[in-house]
């Protein structure tokens, strides 16, 4: 009671001691939002995590903390011209990448890449659904499984900053969710319709969203005239026929090639790849804005 010798000191002391508990609770909060960063050590310190294909970078770059070492090999000079640190990971989205990463080590011996890992994602989340060699990322499905996995993954690399990783995959799930909602109730189901496709590496997306193909045409031939030629033979006299290809086909040529043959049908653009700076769920987007589109004019 020596310290408290009239109303005004308890009073103080309460105030003192309430401000000071607003002060630590915003603290802790603060702490649990943000990453612990290791930004001052050396880089031996920290795992380094590289990657080939430019989207599936972007969103390593939105998981992860600053404490990994994110780098870029570029498609057109692919080489190790930086600082791996020590048993640096290479994510590769699919068998090419993986491949392209197996030469590079083979390739690089001074770099001491024996601890090395390299990782495919496309055999990390296949199974009978997705397999590797399908366009496995246009897939509300497999993205949540490619965000999971490597939010795992970032936690077992960098174990301090596991709960912000989850914290991160969980945000880009939740964005994910209400694609998945809105496919629940608009199902791309068209019966009296022919639909061919020209590459079976959309089979495993167009069912998911509910969409079923009639026929599939695969292109052997590096001719265009000869792959036209068999595509005609597919849809013609057919009615109400639609042909589904890659963004790389050449469809204004295909498409007069049609008309000069009185052939009616209509082609549907399908693009795995994107637009540079797109993300996964900005090409997945788009995917299902193009048919959405085209079917509801």
């Amino acid at each position: 009671m020596f310290l408290f010798r009239n109303k005004k000191d308890w009073l103080l002391f309460g105030i003192i001691f309430f401000l000071t508990g607003i002060f630590l609770f915003l603290l802790q909060n603060s702490f649990q939002k943000k990453n612990f960063s290791l930004d001052s050590l050396p880089l031996e310190a920290r795992r380094v995590v590289v990657v080939k294909n430019p989207t599936l970078f972007l969103l390593v770059q939105e998981l992860s903390s600053s404490n990994l070492v994110l780098k870029k090999v570029e498609e057109d000079n692919f080489s190790l011209n930086f600082n791996l640190g020590r048993q640096p990971v290479f994510l590769a989205l699919n068998d090419d990448d993986f491949r392209s990463f197996q030469q590079l080590k083979e390739k690089f011996p001074d770099k001491d890449l024996d601890e090395a890992q390299i990782i495919n994602l496309a055999q990390e989340i296949s199974d009978s659904d997705y397999q590797a060699k399908d366009f496995f990322w246009v897939s509300p499905q497999a993205l949540e499984k490619i965000i999971s996995f490597l939010a795992r993954l970032f936690g077992q690399l960098d174990p301090i900053n596991r709960t912000f990783y989850l914290d991160q995959a969980y945000e880009k799930i939740v964005s994910l969710r209400k694609i998945s909602q809105w496919l629940e109730g608009n199902r791309f189901s068209f019966p009296q319709k022919f639909f061919l496709l020209t590459d079976k590496r959309w089979v495993n997306f167009l069912e998911e969203i509910g969409f079923k193909v009639s026929d599939s045409f695969e292109i052997k031939t590096s001719s265009q005239n000869e792959t036209f030629e068999e595509l005609a033979k597919k849809v013609e006299g057919k009615k109400n026929s639609f042909i589904l290809v890659n963004s790389d086909f050449p469809a204004q040529e295909f498409e007069f090639f049609l008309k000069e043959r009185k052939i009616s049908a209509r082609l549907i653009i399908l693009d795995a790849a994107g637009e540079k700076g797109d993300s996964f769920e900005e090409i997945l987007r788009k995917n299902l804005s193009q048919l959405n589109v085209f079917f509801n004019n």
